[in-house]
């Protein structure tokens, strides 16, 4: 599958908008690779590749910081706080430039599969326990997953 690639003005955009948004949710991840040309030495692409998430206060709307964090995808360098380096950010017109960024694949999707296991252990514990849930509890337990 071809991922997007997004400028990132575009994809910061989109955090903003994804941030707000009520309801339970965890936070989406996406990618910010950089030119070759932002280092003085040659670095594979998945090393000028670095993941972030939206939980970054560069994405966050009202936040006086702009950090942004971020880990190569090579795993060669962890947790680097990007907007230190980036010329979008605090890097200055000598910081790292952003080639493109992109979105990761939202494994979210699994979330009900995982709620509906819970349900199952809950009732299987109080099976176990010598005890059968009546409808009510049934009820009960399915209105809090």
């Amino acid at each position: 599958m071809e991922k997007e690639k997004l400028t990132f003005r575009e994809f910061r955009k989109r955090m903003f908008e994804y941030n707000p948004t009520p309801g339970l949710k965890g936070p989406i991840y996406g990618v910010v690779v950089f030119t070759e040309g932002s280092f003085s030495q040659q670095y594979s692409l998945e090393s000028r590749s670095y993941r972030v998430s939206s939980d970054n206060k560069a994405f966050r709307a009202g936040n006086y910081s702009v950090s942004l964090f971020g880990s190569a995808l090579d795993g060669s360098d962890d947790h680097v706080k990007l907007s230190e380096y980036m010329c979008d950010l605090n890097g200055g017109e000598d910081g790292w430039k952003v080639d493109y960024c992109y979105f990761l694949p939202d494994d979210r999707d699994e979330l009900p599969k995982l709620y509906e296991g819970a349900k199952c252990y809950l009732n299987r514990i109080h099976e176990m326990a010598g005890r059968r849930l009546d409808e009510k509890e049934k009820r009960k337990n399915e209105a809090f997953f």
